[in-house]
């Protein structure tokens, strides 16, 4: 009779092992991929939310003898829910109206 040995090589050195590591690290870098895509997508409507509320914003203060207004809107995040605006009540210029809004919320809830 003969006796038969197989020395079997250790788990980390078979081909599965070896294939499902290559398949984990596929996977995680993967979800690193979808990851900074979501967060670079999150910024440009962040962004795009600012420049949209910067926009409705005066542009300008507006100007009176012996007089000065002036305001400014500096949100605590990209996106705030304060607004201001100054206007003429009539078309004689002669009354005029500043409008102050605040909503609740932060960030993308409050625009």
């Amino acid at each position: 009779t003969a006796l038969k040995i197989i020395i079997a090589p250790p788990v980390w050195q078979t081909w599965w092992f070896r294939t499902i590591g290559v398949l984990i690290i596929i996977g995680f870098a993967y979800l690193l991929y979808r990851r900074r895509v979501k967060n670079v997508r999150l910024k440009t409507e962040l962004q795009a939310a600012h420049d949209a509320q910067m926009s409705i914003m005066p542009q300008a203060d507006p100007q009176f003898e012996g007089m000065e207004i002036s305001g400014i809107c500096i949100p605590a995040n990209t996106v705030g829910g304060d607004f201001f605006d100054y206007f003429w009540l009539n078309s004689e210029k002669t009354r005029f109206g500043i409008a102050i809004g605040d909503v609740s919320g932060k960030a993308m809830q409050s625009a």
